[in-house]
């Protein structure tokens, strides 16, 4: 069956900077510019235009330059960077707090720094104001120029099958036009009623297709490959279902994985790798046991104080190559079963997050700043774990997933973490649904693993730490 889902029009340019990190690129071009552009201003209207001599120019700008990567990394852990705003067009309504705390920023910055060699009190309180108001009307800019892109320049997809991960991409191409993208025509049913090449580009032609997205195995068929080889010849790009999903929404989709799949993209250890993260590891892991030990010193004294039991937690994990160690925490649950059926671990429980009932006050404290996770370093010291990889699941759970869900024991092929791809992109998980989501965040981390994506995850966690998820 085809599905004719757009009228034909004359075919658009795709707006090839609406992908990828070329968007992220120009949000970012676009804040720097419009960084110095408010410094000039602000010098202009501070010292009319003395403001353009050189000696006052550079003495600001060597001064705010090193302030402007202070700026960035407060917008950057503030979430003015996340998907969330670059992908969907939202101004987010943190923009003017987070201006507010990079000005607060820079006033410190040039408090401690006197060495900067000069003290702009006036300046600062009008590049503020000033950055406020011009920063605002870029990213409303920026968010025209996506939406208005989005509309008359998106790429335009040809979706050949009818699985269940096509289905998901062309829902959340309709309902997120921001991706920039739309699906222009769709063959549910294969490439089957074409008999010959000219058939199928004709099709092409007659609704502007730029993008082929095909099913893994008509790379297997020598029938359709002689006609996507044609397409591909006619200037139109061809990608695989299992590519193209994971390029949109940065997981894999394990309703469409195959052994083919995993062995093609899984079997590499890579070694060197995997070395130089170990090395690396343990020397953070050691340098931060040392700085936290006045605050493992504190939590060890108030834990018994404010409730009965033992001040670290053990607990059974399944980790690297499906074996078992104890995993550390500092205990944030209550230790008798009137509160916590689970506390001998005999009859395992989901956790439901902070909301638990079975979470003490403090230890909620300790759970909302990520501070019993701690004892965990000891883990990286002694390698059943690593800062990042897949979160570790206790054996009761896991003998039930791999049962239930495919792929399961993948996560096997890594060290667990602390933090992870998964644990960014997903909810608290509390049930098997939510393991086999999880799970497909997992295998894009195994698939993808590199000194670049662990630090990228490492900076996301931190920057959790300062803004919750919307």
């Amino acid at each position: 069956m085809r599905t004719n889902t757009h009228s034909q029009r004359p075919s658009p340019q795709p707006a090839g900077w609406l992908h990828g990190g070329a968007r992220y690129a120009l949000l970012l071009f676009g804040d720097i510019l419009i960084f110095y552009t408010t410094l000039i201003l602000t010098l202009v209207l501070r010292y009319g235009y003395e403001g353009f001599e050189s000696e006052v120019f550079f003495a600001h700008r060597y001064a705010f330059t090193i302030g402007l990567l202070l700026w960035l990394i407060i917008f950057y852990l503030g979430g003015l960077y996340d998907r969330l705003v670059v992908v969907r067009n939202i101004l987010d309504r943190r923009f003017f707090a987070l201006v507010g705390i990079g000005g607060l920023f820079l006033i410190l910055m040039f408090y401690f720094m006197p060495s900067l060699g000069i003290t702009p009190k006036t300046t600062l309180l009008i590049f503020i104001f000033v950055y406020a108001v011009v920063g605002y009307g870029w990213r409303m800019i920026f968010n025209a120029l996506v939406r208005g892109a989005a509309g008359r320049g998106a790429v335009r997809i040809m979706m050949i099958g009818s699985s269940l991960a096509a289905g998901e991409i062309c829902d959340a191409i309709a309902n997120q036009p921001g991706y920039g993208y739309t699906i222009g025509y769709s063959l549910k049913d294969g490439l089957q009623t074409f008999q010959n090449p000219e058939l199928f580009l004709k099709e092409i032609r007659d609704h502007n297709i730029d993008l082929l997205v095909i099913p893994q195995q008509l790379e297997h068929d020598p029938g359709a490959v002689r006609i996507l080889y044609a397409a591909l010849l006619n200037g139109t790009s061809i990608s695989t279902l299992p590519d193209f999903y994971e390029r949109l929404f940065e997981k894999v989709a394990l309703s469409i994985l195959d052994e083919t799949w995993l062995i093609r993209n899984l079997a590499d250890r890579r070694s060197r790798y995997q070395t130089l993260r170990r090395v690396s590891e343990i020397s953070i892991a050691i340098i931060l046991w040392l700085l936290a030990s006045p605050i493992l010193l504190l939590i060890t004294l108030l834990i018994p104080l404010t409730s009965s039991g033992s001040v670290l937690y053990r607990q059974p994990r399944i980790g690297y190559d499906g074996k078992l160690f104890t995993l550390y925490k500092f205990r944030s649950m209550y230790s008798h079963k009137e509160k916590n059926p689970d506390a001998d671990a005999g009859s395992a429980q989901w956790s439901s997050g902070n909301g638990d009932a079975r979470v003490t006050p403090f230890g909620r404290f300790l759970r909302n700043t990520h501070l019993d996770e701690l004892p965990q370093l000891f883990n990286i010291i002694c390698g059943d774990m690593s800062f990042v990889g897949p979160r570790p699941e206790r054996p009761e759970f896991t003998a039930d997933l791999e049962k239930k869900i495919p792929y399961y024991t993948l996560r096997y092929l890594v060290r667990p973490g602390i933090t992870g791809w998964a644990q960014l992109n997903y909810q608290y998980g509390a049930s098997v649904d939510d393991a086999y989501q999880k799970l497909q965040y997992d295998i894009y981390y195994i698939k993808r693993r590199s000194l670049w994506l662990d630090m990228i995850i490492i900076l996301k966690t931190i920057k959790r730490l300062f803004v919750e998820p919307d």
